[in-house]
């Protein structure tokens, strides 16, 4: 009776002990399940995160570029009047002279300040320098820039190009090919056409009318005294301006020439139309 009942404790131990090692290794196996999910999740978050935080930079950039865009175009309009005003010639091709000034930093070949921090290599090295504090790859390829007027009084600098943006440690990518617009007012700007015509002895800046047709009479007398542009589809637009094309535009606008003005320069007035693309042609 002894040696049974020593058995049975025996058996008990043993079953005793099977049960503890298997509530043991399911414990360890539930563990080794947790830390898993909980490697994977945090492993989630972090990547999440690192793509929260390149889509920010990618918003950013999205944003600098048209700012960029608007100061090299505002400058260039800038040496184009500028080159006008002491030659006295009409600028032969602007599309030439925006690429230049662009992707080579030189205006008529030559180096100048005042597009410098503004061309194309300024705007990948800041954001080259951006990117890399970020442990981002940046570069574009296929970039262009294009020049055209929207409407009569804006022109619009447009870079195009095939974006990439890389995480340096391969978590995510992006790659866009998408164009910027960096819009530049005409208002405040002289017309080429007033000092090509007048040898530069008379500049007239462009303001936008704030008349509508049709005037009333001192309304037209006030726009010629101030030289007023108003949009016309049958005047040159101020790209055409610049080239001393003088043709019709859906962008076009037109002033009337103030022929008192003139006279008080010395300008002799011509018996023809005061509205400006007709007296000057």
């Amino acid at each position: 009776m002894v040696d049974g009942s020593r058995g049975e404790n025996m058996g008990l131990k043993n079953k005793r002990a099977m049960f503890f090692t298997l509530i043991a290794i399911a414990l360890i196996s539930l563990l080794l399940v947790s830390y898993t999910f909980y490697s994977q999740a945090e492993q989630r978050r972090a990547v999440q995160k690192r793509i929260e935080t390149m889509n920010n930079f990618i918003f950013s950039v999205e944003e600098d570029i048209p700012r960029h865009m608007f100061i090299f175009g505002f400058r260039m309009i800038f040496l184009s009047e500028k080159k006008i005003a002491e030659t006295g010639v009409a600028r032969e091709n602007l599309t030439t002279d925006f690429q230049e000034g662009f992707f080579n930093g030189t205006f008529c070949g030559e180096q100048n300040e005042i597009i410098a921090g503004s061309t194309f290599s300024d705007l990948l090295g800041k954001i080259s320098d951006e990117a890399g504090r970020m442990n981002i790859n940046f570069s574009v390829e296929n970039a262009n820039l294009t020049v055209y007027q929207s409407d009569p009084w804006h022109v619009e600098f447009e870079i195009s190009g095939d974006f990439h943006f890389a995480d340096k440690g391969g978590l995510a990518s992006w790659n866009i090919t998408k164009k910027f617009d960096g819009s530049v007012p005409v208002d405040g700007f002289e017309d080429p056409l007033y000092t090509i015509q007048t040898n530069g002895v008379v500049a007239n800046v462009i303001n936008q009318t704030p008349y509508s047709l049709p005037l009333s009479d001192f309304e037209f007398s006030d726009q010629i005294k101030n030289s007023y542009y108003a949009a016309s589809t049958i005047a040159p637009d101020f790209l055409e301006r610049l080239q001393g094309i003088n043709r019709p535009s859906e962008n076009g606008i037109e002033s009337f020439v103030d022929l008192q003005r003139l006279s008080n320069q010395g300008i002799d007035a011509k018996d023809k139309s005061i509205v400006d693309f007709i007296y000057f042609s």
